[in-house]
């Protein structure tokens, strides 16, 4: 009779450790599993500036490529090129605030709104404007930079 309660005894301490074990390995898990969701919402969001980063970045080539060509000659479209390459600027300018809209407001953005801002035809050969884009596009850059850790875990 001894032994049977020794026995009991000695299994109700084992299935003690055990339910110990497992509850340990589950608070592990939901701690490896909380960073885990929070590393791929820091990854979400660090693609998502990346990808306003780079339509701001396209709308700006596409500003200095128009100012390129047409730097000195009418701020008023003259030719049928002229409209057709201002109407393909817009649209640049147009899927980037698209874009930032969806955004909290924050200095980023509302600079890249304020230096696309074209009140004439002539803000659209201003240098000012490029400058002004190219400072708004810096704001989205340091949005959009990569972790650190990221890059050093493969070194």
């Amino acid at each position: 009779m001894v032994f049977v309660t020794v026995f009991g005894a000695l299994l109700s301490v084992m299935a003690l450790l055990i339910s110990w074990w497992t509850l340990k390995l589950a608070r592990d898990s939901l701690a490896i599993a909380r960073k885990t969701v929070e590393h791929a919402r820091m990854d979400w969001a660090q693609e998502k500036w990346f990808d306003l980063y780079l339509k701001a970045g396209r709308a700006y080539n596409g500003l200095e490529h128009y100012q390129a060509q047409y730097q000195g000659s009418s701020p008023l479209p003259q030719s049928p090129e002229q409209v057709r390459d201002l109407n393909q600027l817009m649209r640049l300018f147009y899927e980037a605030h698209t874009m930032a809209l969806v955004f909290p407001k924050n200095a980023a953005t509302e600079a890249l709104f304020l230096s696309t801002r074209f009140k004439n035809a002539a803000d659209v050969l201003s240098k000012e404007k490029t400058k002004a884009l190219l400072d708004a596009l810096e704001l989205l850059r340091q949005k959009a930079l990569v972790d650190r850790s990221v890059l050093e875990a493969g070194s």
